[in-house]
């Protein structure tokens, strides 16, 4: 959380192809409900939602912590 804005990783498109059908992932409608929900759920606490698309972090062996890490507070 920075500044009133929440970065959350999502995740689009499998990367290997027995995780997903026509590109995407398997439980796609779901994924689809839980981004709702979140995004919901903070902007009743006040905050922002800031999804960060994280495929190609994630394919090559990174993650958004991994990547932010470093940000002073």
């Amino acid at each position: 959380i920075l500044n009133g804005t929440v970065f959350i990783p999502r995740y689009r498109q499998p990367t290997n192809p027995l995780d997903g059908i026509n590109g995407q992932y398997l439980d796609a409608s779901l994924q689809e409900a839980y981004h709702k929900d979140v995004e919901r759920i903070h902007k009743e606490l006040g905050l922002r939602v800031e999804w960060i698309d994280s495929d190609s972090l994630i394919a090559k062996g990174g993650a958004v912590h991994c990547t932010t890490m470093q940000i002073a507070r």
